[in-house]
Order: C-alpha cells, then sequence, then structure tokens
C-alpha cells in the first residue's frame, strides 16, 4: 500500500502514521512542501521511552532536515552509499546506549542514473510490464539494476554494523522504498 504518490508524502505518512493531507505533506518537500507539525514525526514519539535519534543520508520530508527534531544528523558529503553507509557503520561502531531510531536514507535508485558498467548491460534486462520494450527503457532498467545492487552493498554495510556490534538481535531493520 503506498498512502501517497510521490515520495515525500510516502515518507511523512510512514513517520506520522498519517495521511498525506492530514499531516500537511501534500507535495514534494525539495518543492516547498512540509509538514504541518514537526512534533508529529516518529522521533518526537521515540524521545519519551528513551530512544535517540539519528539522520544519515536523505530524509524528503523537510527541506532542511534540523526541523524535522532528530537528535542528532551525521554530515555526509553526498547522500550517496559510498558516503552515507560508512557514516552509518561509524555511528553503529560509537555502540549507542540504549534504545536508538537511526534513518539512513540513500539515493542510489533515484534518477538520474549513473553511467552504466559492464555488470549492467542493457542487452541482458527486460523492462518490466507494461513498459515498452525499447534501448531506452532497456537502459534506464539496466542502470536501475546496477544501482539497486549498490544499494544492496550499502545496506549489507549498516547490516554489518549491527552484527559486529552485538546490535542486530535488538534491532527493528526496516527497509522502504521512497513510495
Amino acid at each position: 500500500c503506498c498512502a501517497g504518490p510521490t515520495c515525500s508524502p510516502s515518507r511523512a505518512a510512514m513517520l506520522t502514521g498519517q495521511w498525506a493531507h492530514c499531516s500537511g505533506m501534500i507535495g514534494l518537500a525539495h518543492r516547498g512542501f512540509s509538514m504541518e507539525d514537526y512534533a508529529r514525526h516518529i522521533v518526537h514519539t521515540l524521545r519519551p521511552a528513551g530512544y535517540r535519534s539519528a539522520l544519515v543520508g536523505i530524509q524528503h520530508v523537510a527541506a532542511d532536515a534540523n526541523r524535522i527534531g532528530y537528535d542528532e544528523i551525521l554530515p555526509v558529503d553526498r547522500p550517496d552509499v559510498a558516503h552515507v553507509a560508512p557514516a552509518a557503520a561509524k555511528w553503529l561502531d560509537g555502540r549507542p546506549a540504549g534504545p536508538f531510531f537511526l534513518s539512513v536514507g540513500f539515493i542510489e535508485t533515484h534518477r538520474p542514473w549513473d553511467e552504466l558498467s559492464e555488470s549492467a548491460d542493457p542487452r541482458h534486462v527486460a523492462p518490466p510490464a507494461p513498459m515498452p520494450d525499447t534501448p531506452q527503457t532497456r537502459r534506464d532498467t539496466a542502470g536501475f539494476h546496477r544501482l539497486a545492487g549498490i544499494l544492496d552493498d550499502g545496506v549489507g554495510q549498516v547490516l554489518d554494523a549491527l552484527d559486529r556490534n552485538g546490535l542486530a538481535d535488538d534491532t527493528i531493520v526496516l527497509c522502504t522504498t521512497d513510495h
């Protein structure tokens, strides 16, 4: 089920438990839309229960991530796996005391796709139905597959950090797409 047809409304719905029209997030954050009350974000619900919150990478429910209310925003140069996964792993390697909510946002499967590699040859992928089987659609599909593989590696780095720090058994990991 998708709570909103675009990124920001869908993410806001997941993080607030409200439909987009109830939270006020009815459009994309980078186009000027915002939630009516950021105190409804999950970090504010978890804080009284003793949870520490941190964000690394993209979040896309506020033009300025500081507005949301995370306890900590980890600095990264770019929101891609090469920067986000190591920052998240380093934070987890610090062995957070007590319960935590860590939001890790990667950009890999967002457009535009970067250059293809041999591992994503357009000749060896079929576009998803009902997309037309054209060279451009195959190229797009191959690019998506390549970046999904990179994203998978990044998620693996975060999961490995949970394991090596003894946090995996007591941590709920939710993997979502943006909408």
